[in-house]
């Protein structure tokens, strides 16, 4: 092999053109210069975990790293006519545009006028900034609703919706047309606990604002905040719009349904309710939807977030026994808020606050006291605790030297890392069976929590016998726990589970980096009975359907039904599909919408697999 230091050079060295030794160009075409190239061959820890890199040995022997190259050829084309310097200017600047806002404008108004839970249509331009050629690299372009005060101060903001995305749409343009469905949202916080006031519920100088921002190289970069919206709050969070006074004859909108709120209530506690100091408090809340289902109901006490549950009953602390909701446990004296949100299939929400009181039994008691509910004596979770800290943890692959044992290594801050796999999973072995009360899954923060959504939470006290989705959640034995939502910090999962080996695994292709997993539970060889389908309490009916596998077409019958309780059907997507109400002692469920496939039945957090054919 010849080296040149010049093209000159390489030129008088070479027998052949190193220019083009073929005539590929033919007609005489020439280059305008010579070019650079750099050629670099690194190693990096995905290589080495994947077992790539060459060892001490192989690197120590020159025969092995001889790399042999035939040609390299770099091409610079110029203009069939020879070289012209025609300047051609692609600069760009960044810009952001609502371009719909009058549709949302009634007659004679200036503002967008909005209201809370509807769903709008919006479309904006978008385009990132550009200098001689170079791109700024697009991140997201997203929406959210923002109160500000008379000194154009932030008051509080909605979480964003990012409308447009890298991440979903990897080969998304620098620049375009964004047509996208936006729900108005109801509050401020996920919780709920934060309710975005009306236009005219708004303090004197305060507005409230539609902000649309782009992300670019990682920052946000450019934000559209001239947007000030009208915001109707009329108690309906998906309320169809009144028809403003028109100023000029308008045409009569069209009827829309309205959609109505989730019934929310505390059971078992009312408020004022006393209590003692070190009590262990029990919460029950009922939840209904008339025109629709319950997707969750959440707890929060004195405004920190408890967890999450999903399935009926709706319960926490001492009537939930083998919990982790320590926040309930040992209480101190002084007035305490409970607040249950509840939110229906449509993403509707209502929120009940109540107050109890807690009191030492030492001091004075209050006239007329209010008694304080027995404590459950089955409800200390003393010796529940997260029995998956350190233990043996396996992914399926590993990106960046970030192993799986970074999920379970009690720092919420960091987090493990696969490759970009299909159905990526990440596992922990527990060591021995546990009573499994709760999971907590705990999303990454600094970026991409996205990803960590649509994906299926598993536990088994069986080795899992294989890494295909769809055949886990068929494995005999295997309880199947949706999660629909993005993961939050964390998302709390509650059952009444046997299980030794617990794994999360996302439905599509990605890449999967939870920041911790934590299973709390305590051993099958000293905790209490636990709810299981094959060891279930007087009061509550054991999981039995038959024909299974049922035809395509059919119906099932689910057998020692009680009147008024739910039961829930459930794709494989998690997307909710049955929602009956049973009737005494047998239900008949017509099945026949669904097509052929694997389906879950669900029922006091019973899961068992239906298969139609």
């Amino acid at each position: 092999m010849n080296t040149a230091p010049s093209l000159a050079e390489a030129k008088r060295l070479s027998n052949v053109s190193v220019i083009d030794p073929f005539n590929h160009l033919q007609n005489g075409r020439q280059f305008s210069k010579e070019m650079d190239i750099i050629i670099n061959v690194e190693d990096q820890s995905f290589q080495a975990d994947a077992g790539r890199t060459p060892t001490d040995d192989e690197i120590g022997r020159p025969q092995d790293n001889i790399m042999r190259v035939d040609w390299i050829r770099v091409y610079k084309p110029v203009s069939v006519n020879g070289p012209q310097n025609i300047p051609v200017n692609t600069d760009r600047d960044r810009s952001l545009e609502f371009t719909n806002r009058n549709l949302f404008a009634p007659s004679g108004a200036i503002d967008p006028e909005f209201t809370a839970g509807e769903e709008v249509s919006l479309s904006l331009n978008y385009a990132t900034g550009s200098e001689n050629g170079e791109e700024e690299a697009i991140n997201y372009v997203a929406v959210l609703i923002r109160e500000i005060d008379e000194d154009g101060e932030e008051v509080a903001s909605s979480p964003f919706t990012a409308v447009v995305d890298i991440d979903r749409t990897p080969d998304l343009a620098n620049q375009g047309i964004a047509n996208f469905a936006y729900t108005i949202p109801t509050t401020f916080d996920e919780e709920g606990n934060l309710p975005i006031p009306s236009s005219d519920e708004l303090e004197d100088g305060h507005q409230l604002l539609m902000i649309l921002f782009m992300s670019v190289d990682n920052y946000t970069a450019f934000a559209d905040t001239s947007t000030t919206i009208t915001y109707i709050n009329n108690g309906s969070t998906n309320a169809t719009p009144a028809a403003p006074a028109p100023v000029a004859p308008a045409p009569s909108p069209n009827p829309v349904a309205t959609n109505s709120n989730p019934q929310v209530s505390f059971t078992n506690l009312g408020n004022g309710s006393n209590f003692s100091v070190g009590e262990n408090l029990g919460v029950t809340v009922n939840a209904t939807d008339i025109d629709g289902n319950i997707s969750n109901v959440r707890l929060s006490f004195d405004g920190t977030f408890i967890r999450q549950e999903n399935i009926t009953p709706y319960n926490w602390g001492a009537d939930n026994p083998g919990s982790n909701d320590n926040l309930l446990n040992n209480l101190t004296a002084g007035n305490h808020t409970l607040t249950a949100v509840a939110i229906d299939n449509d993403g509707n929400i209502t929120t009940e606050t109540i107050t109890i009181s807690v009191t030492n039994p030492t001091a004075t008691a209050p006239t007329n006291p209010t008694p304080a509910p027995a404590p459950n004596p089955g409800a200390s979770i003393a010796s529940v605790t997260n029995v998956a800290l350190n233990k043996t943890a396996t992914q399926s692959g590993t990106l960046f030297g970030l192993t799986a044992s970074f999920a379970n290594d009690g720092d919420t801050e960091n987090f493990s890392h696969t490759d970009e796999d299909a159905n990526a999973w990440i596992e922990i072995d527990l060591g021995e069976r546990y009573n499994i009360s709760q999971v907590n899954i705990w999303n990454r923060e600094d970026c991409c929590e996205d990803r960590l959504s649509e994906y299926q939470l598993f536990i088994s006290d069986q080795p899992f016998s294989s890494t295909d989705i769809v055949t886990t959640a068929n494995q005999t034995g295997v309880g199947v726990f949706f999660q629909n939502d993005v993961a939050e910090r964390p998302t709390s999962v509650g059952m009444n589970f046997i299980g030794r080996y617990v794994r999360i695994q996302l439905i599509g292709t990605d890449i999967l980096h939870p920041a911790e997993i934590e299973v709390f539970g305590t051993s099958v060889t000293t905790s209490a009975k636990i709810l299981t389908t094959d060891n279930l309490s007087n009061s509550v009916e054991k999981l039995n359907f038959y024909p299974n596998p049922v035809s395509k077409g059919n119906h099932i019958t689910v057998e020692n039904t009680l009147e008024g309780n739910t039961i829930k059907g459930i794709d494989f997507a998690g997307r909710l599909l049955i929602n009956t109400t049973m009737q005494q002692n047998h239900t008949t469920i017509d099945v026949s919408a669904l097509s052929s496939g694997l389906y879950f039945i669900s029922l006091n957090n019973q899961i068992k697999k239906l298969i139609v054919n």
